[in-house]
């Protein structure tokens, strides 16, 4: 008799305090709750029974009707689905947005707007990270931020969480312009304690934009105004990330001994949470500080412990940036079989990289197109439906098949622009293709012309000394000095590709240039230097310096004409 009573009375407390703690956050404004939603909606998933999961929301709908408070009962609507949506395995998303998107209009109508809005975002998100479908996505997410500029920050404490997700969307598909408007947007609302990581996050990718187009110093300052927040939450968790992000910054301007500790700092940081991807980014750059110091076995550690972290992370795009570090190495160690291995690694590595965001962006391409052919679709199902209700008035049918006539045509017109836009977005990702292949030959070339200035010095050693194992030494670099007819074919075709008709141009100035006049002008539009184009072409310098003064005075121009002013001259005309 006593266990049933201990029992029962256990039992009423469990029920008490359960509704004390969710009464709490019963009939208040959403930004006075969030951070006790955020806590329950994380209670919630990591609970691994699903009953007692359902139960407890029952329990807090029953409190909200109780308090009137419709607010919380839509919460838990929005919760359920989300929860459906998290535990779907079979791929049909259909009913989990079906629900989101009744749950967007009961709030509509409710005027309650941090519901409408964190339900467009779940929608998005289903449609981006499960369905794939990026176009739908990009829909609803134009629906969230016409929604978030309704309201203020303070009413809203997700809205910096919410215009990050929409700036990565973008930055996503290198659409950098737009991206960074989002993340402008996201950097000027108050930082808060709930708001600090999408705020940290937005400075970071910001300097990762602004270090892709080498502009470092204004990538600094927003790498270290990431480091400079008030909150240590936000510190801690991106500290390893701003510094290494600081060192590349070092690296790319020259500054190896500066770099050093700061990309240490981060690999070391990336360990910890076992984010091994991150920790091959930071490895990789260091691997190649380490062998541009001659410091070949501590670069061999970390090329060795970089592949096998990003094996780890199964993140095989980050082996285009570790193979040329790879081919570098075996090429200093004398392993030159090796070394073209990994050269030959890195550009298939870079294809497939590039060939994999050629597909993604063909793929949200033909996503819009089939969004308007559906749209047309159903354009054509209501007209039918209103025929199907007028045809008993003549008047009005024809009046209907006249506008029937006009949708068509117009409807038509606007599908063959669709279908003209695609194909230019197909002719300029070619384009794009054909110049990044010539930048892998330039790249290419530029590692040549390394090679060959080494090549130079090793020669001008050993000529120093006699023998006749040196003289064969002697011959053999300098025959391995020169490219073949077969580069410069190859070369001329990407050339070609990459600045359409400049040879053309070039063929018909009058007077009239020689291939070896052409040549040198090609690589003058590249911005080589005369000492490294007699490398390339496999002739003294001096010999260089004459051809390029006799080209000059053959083109009636003043012999301190720099090569630039000259390409510009010759292009303008």
């Amino acid at each position: 008799m006593k266990k049933i009573y201990w029992f029962c009375f256990f039992a009423v407390c469990c029920i008490y305090c359960f509704s004390q703690q969710y009464e709490q956050m019963l009939n208040k404004p959403y930004a006075e709750r969030v951070t006790e939603l955020r806590d329950l909606y994380k209670h919630f998933m990591d609970l691994k029974d699903s009953t007692v999961v359902i139960s407890e929301i029952e329990q807090i709908e029953n409190l909200a009707r109780r308090e009137k408070d419709d607010e919380m009962l839509l919460e838990m609507q929005l919760f359920r689905a989300y929860y459906h949506s998290a535990s779907v395995k079979d791929g049909h998303y259909k009913s989990s947005l079906n629900q989101l998107l009744s749950i967007a209009k009961q709030a509509k109508e409710k005027n309650i707007k941090n519901i409408q809005i964190r339900a467009y975002r779940n929608i998005a998100e289903i449609y981006w990270n499960h369905i794939k479908d990026y176009e739908l996505a990009f829909e609803y997410y134009i629906l969230l931020e016409n929604m978030l500029n309704e309201i203020h920050p303070e009413n809203y404490p997700d809205m910096a969480e919410d215009l990050l997700r929409v700036g990565m969307a973008y930055y996503f598909f290198q659409d950098y312009p737009r991206a960074n408007s989002y993340f402008e947007k996201v950097i000027v609302i108050p930082e808060t304690e709930f708001n600090t990581l999408a705020i940290s996050s937005a400075k970071n990718t910001l300097g990762l934009y602004y270090q892709k187009i080498q502009d470092y110093d204004t990538s600094d300052d927003y790498f270290r105004s990431v480091l400079a927040s008030p909150f240590q939450k936000s510190v801690e968790q991106w500290e390893g990330i701003a510094k290494g992000n600081l060192g590349a910054n070092l690296y790319y301007r020259g500054k190896y001994e500066e770099a050093v500790p700061l990309l240490e700092f981060d690999y070391k940081k990336a360990e910890q949470v076992n984010d091994y991807g991150l920790a091959a980014g930071a490895m990789t750059i260091l691997a190649d500080i380490y062998l541009k110091k001659n410091q070949l076995s501590t670069s061999k550690e970390f090329i060795d412990k970089t592949r096998t972290y990003i094996q780890k992370a199964n993140a095989p795009d980050r082996l285009r940036l570790l193979f040329p570090v790879m081919s570098k190495w075996y090429g200093a160690s004398g392993h030159t079989a090796l070394s073209d291995v990994y050269l030959d690694s890195a550009v298939i590595a870079l294809k497939k990289y590039s060939d994999k965001f050629s597909a993604l962006k063909i793929l949200r391409a033909e996503q819009k197109n089939n969004r308007q052919q559906r749209i047309l679709e159903q354009a054509r199902f209501d007209l039918e439906k209103q025929k199907s209700v007028f045809q008993k008035s003549m008047m009005i049918g024809i009046i209907i098949l006249l506008l029937a006539g006009a949708s068509f045509y117009y409807l038509s017109e606007k599908k063959k622009q669709k279908i003209k836009d695609l194909q230019l977005q197909i002719s300029r990702q070619e384009l794009e293709t054909a110049h990044k292949e010539l930048m892998g030959v330039l790249s290419q070339l530029s590692k040549t012309t390394r090679s060959l200035s080494e090549k130079n010095k090793l020669i001008e050693q050993l000529q120093e000394h006699s023998g006749q194992a040196k003289d064969a030494v002697i011959a053999q670099l300098q025959q391995s000095m020169i490219l073949t007819g077969e580069d410069w074919i190859e070369f001329q075709s990407l050339f070609e590709k990459a600045y359409p008709g400049f040879i053309e141009h070039l063929k018909k100035i009058p007077p009239k240039l020689t291939p070896a006049e052409i040549r040198l002008l090609l690589l003058f539009k590249l911005k080589f230097s005369l000492k490294e184009i007699s490398h390339i072409l496999g002739i003294s310098y001096d010999s260089a310096r004459v051809s390029w003064y006799r080209m000059i005075r053959k083109l009636g121009q003043p012999s301190n004409i720099s090569p630039t002013e000259l390409l510009e001259l010759i292009t303008a005309d």
